[in-house]
């Protein structure tokens, strides 16, 4: 069945917009995050990435991350270097080479809640560069009501 030829059905095409609606809410994510961190949208990315996989408790390999995201191995071996220089991330080194070392948060007791509640300071230094619409939740098309 060609997508592009053949009719698509209404629960296909319900699926596709749904689908769409994800990307744009989680672009928008990254975006925030980006703002937030005030990190390029690249390296909010892969600080995403890396973090999701520590939450998991999924090991994440610099090669493993350059595929997720998209980058060659060199430019994502910089990306790394900036994140760790920056306190973002820690790379362990005890593998026999630094080049498969896996990439993770750094380990801290983090407070959750006050993490995503930025104080009055950090918010006059570096505010979003757009505001969070009250509207931003996750599509009402992916809500269980």
């Amino acid at each position: 069945m060609d997508p592009l030829t053949s009719d698509w059905t209404p629960d296909q095409i319900e699926v596709m917009h749904r689908l769409r609606d994800w990307a744009v809410v989680f672009i928008e994510l990254n975006q925030y995050l980006a703002s937030w961190t005030g990190l390029s949208s690249s390296d909010a990315f892969a600080l995403s990435r890396i973090v999701w996989a520590a939450e998991t408790d999924t090991p994440l390999s610099p090669a493993q991350l350059s595929r997720q995201i998209g980058m060659t191995s060199g430019a994502t071996t910089v990306l790394l270097n900036r994140l760790e220089t920056a306190g973002h991330i820690h790379r362990s080194r005890e593998t026999a080479t630094a080049g498969a070392s896996p990439c993770a948060p750094p380990r801290r007791p983090v407070n959750r809640p006050a993490a995503f509640s930025p104080s009055p300071a950090s918010r006059s230094r570096r505010p979003c560069a757009r505001p969070i619409p009250a509207n931003s939740a996750v599509p009402r098309s992916f809500s269980h009501a």
